[in-house]
């Protein structure tokens, strides 16, 4: 599923609400996952270019297995992407070093951020930005 620029966010979510929900919603492999994210990026660009307060995003992306529990996802994979996304640069993707090894060989560009600490977990996590623009 590629998100294209007709699409629109639903009304009652804001934009990282809407990034969570589609990303829970997509269940795509990491590669398909990074794509969409960056073709959602562009996407935002292109509906909100003038806009008096542009839409800004910060998107995590991991890799692990998932607590599913009626409409929500929770576990330490799903904690560790949140904590990547509040790292992430604005406008950009982080992504864990188990993302970036699960799509080694596809056209992707990372730019190593070192270990990143993250908040309620004792070791570091190597992070990596994606170039997307």
């Amino acid at each position: 599923m590629a998100v294209t620029s007709s699409e629109t966010l639903p009304p009652s979510l804001s934009p990282s609400e809407f990034a969570a929900k589609w990303t829970i919603n997509s269940q795509k492999e990491s590669s398909s996952s990074q794509e969409h994210f960056i073709d959602l990026c562009h996407m935002l660009g292109v509906l909100t270019p003038n806009a008096d307060v542009p839409i800004r995003l910060r998107i995590g992306i991991n890799a692990g297995e998932p607590i599913a529990e009626d409409d929500d996802l929770h576990g330490a994979s799903v904690v560790i992407a949140k904590r990547l996304e509040s790292a992430a640069p604005t406008d950009g993707i982080l992504v864990s070093d188990v993302v970036k090894q699960m799509v080694v060989g596809k056209d992707f560009a990372f730019t190593d951020q070192g270990e990143v600490d993250l908040k309620g977990f004792d070791e570091p996590v190597r992070a990596w930005t994606v170039a997307w623009e």
